[in-house]
């Protein structure tokens, strides 16, 4: 187990960062030896023998090499006196100590909360992989069942597409964020590559606004049917309107991810945490960028729609009784509403490990993935928990519920196509 303590700041020369005294940081059996950092200009440039980030921009190397820690080489720092933070890897072997003007890590964290938090990853990778035959299996249903009610609807027809992100991301992230940190696909393949390192980020953040915008579109979708059932009913049945926010769902998270083509990413991995950071080797893009994301996702979208879901509650409060199909709709609205309070969760989550100091990220992201396997996991289980029409073509989907046809209630439900249109052509469509 190798342990990376932060000791601090200095706006002293590098080779003045260390002092002669044992660190009173440190176990009482061991204390930092009596040794200063060679001089920048004096440095090796052997970066894959102890990768050191820099400056965000670059990777150098005093020559002894740091268990525990992955980065691509960059160039070495400029001389004299910066503002660095020292920190000490000690393995049980060996004392290593760097200076970085760009810390990584924070990792003297309770060991406890540390295996709670690695306890919680493995759960929710379980999770998620118990979850992605549910999803697909949903997908193949919401595909198969599109023509008849209830799924002709054009609620289901946003479903689809969300299911669709939903699936890629946890697919994403598993296999270029996690599998990876679990030692089960080799890092060569996937973190190592140098023209490619940028991939990872910018799945992570393509899919990620995709399931933003179905998000933004299910909540939309949802306000009409509370707030104006006419007219909701004449909009959505238009297929051309739908496949306009389909579209710009699929189209509009590339101009997200279009700036992360000009910029090289590095990454450092986080022993005791099992983490991985990636970090863009131009640190003011690094900071402008993410940090733009971080308050589009956790500020703007979240806020638009909340405001969207409180309005429908308020809406459905002012009713003394809720009748049938006003009572379907808003049992889809609460089903959307569950779906987005992991979204709200996950925003927060990115805003604050954009905002949080620069040597202690580990914990907001390593929740931040958290919440998406949730996600991404949850929301055909949440949908099929809360509607029993969805819930019995399911299951009848397997063989598991006899008959042709699934409940009365499917007749409540919109049309979205001409097709449905004859099947509930005499109710309201919601």
């Amino acid at each position: 187990m190798l342990r990376l303590l932060f000791l601090g700041d200095s706006t002293l020369p590098m080779n003045q960062l260390l002092p002669n005294e044992p660190n009173p940081l440190l176990t009482p059996s061991r204390s930092v030896p009596d040794r200063r950092l060679d001089p920048p200009h004096a440095r090796t440039s052997d970066a894959h023998a102890n990768p050191i980030l820099e400056d965000g921009s670059g990777l150098t190397s005093p020559g002894t090499a740091l268990k525990g820690l992955t980065a691509a080489p960059g160039p070495t720092p400029n001389s004299g006196s910066t503002r660095s933070h020292l920190w000490v890897l000690i393995s049980f072997c060996d004392v290593t100590v760097g200076a970085a003007t760009l810390p990584l890590a924070r990792l003297e964290s309770p060991r406890m909360f540390v295996l709670l938090i690695r306890g919680l990853e493995y759960a929710s990778t379980a999770l998620s992989i118990l979850c992605l035959p549910v999803n697909v299996a949903f997908l193949i249903l919401l595909y198969k069942e599109r023509n008849n009610a209830p799924f002709c609807s054009s609620f289901f027809k946003l479903c689809r597409h969300l299911t669709i992100a939903d699936i890629l991301m946890m697919l994403f992230s598993s296999v270029l964020f996690k599998f990876p940190i679990y030692g089960w696909v080799p890092t060569k393949f996937v973190w190592e590559i140098e023209p490619w390192s940028v991939i990872p980020v910018l799945g992570v953040n393509y899919f990620g606004h995709a399931q933003a915008i179905g998000v933004i579109g299910i909540a939309l979708n949802r306000f009409t049917a509370v707030y104006t059932p006419t007219k909701h009913r004449h909009f959505w049945w238009k297929q051309a309107h739908i496949n306009i926010l389909l579209v710009l769902q699929w189209v509009l998270p590339l101009l997200s991810v279009f700036p992360l083509f000009f910029a090289e990413f590095t990454f450092v991995r986080n022993t005791l945490t099992g983490g991985v950071l990636f970090y863009a080797r131009d640190h003011t893009f690094h900071r402008i960028y993410f940090l733009g994301m971080a308050v589009l996702d956790g500020v703007v979208i979240n806020a638009f729609v909340s405001v969207i879901y409180l309005c429908i509650f308020l809406k459905v409060r002012r009713h003394v009784r809720v009748r049938k199909p006003q009572e379907l709709v808003l049992r889809l609205a609460s089903s959307a509403f569950l779906i987005f309070v992991l979204y709200l969760a996950l925003g927060i989550f990115s805003l604050l490990s954009a905002l949080a100091p620069p040597d202690n990220p580990w914990m907001y992201r390593a929740i931040w993935f958290l919440v998406n396997d949730l996600l991404c996991s949850t929301n055909a289980p949440i949908l099929l928990a809360l509607n029993e029409p969805i819930r019995t073509a399911f299951f009848r989907m397997f063989g598991l519920v006899k008959g042709d046809r699934v409940s009365r209630s499917v007749a409540f439900l919109e049309k979205g196509n001409s097709e449905c249109k004859a099947a509930i052509k005499k109710s309201q469509d919601v």
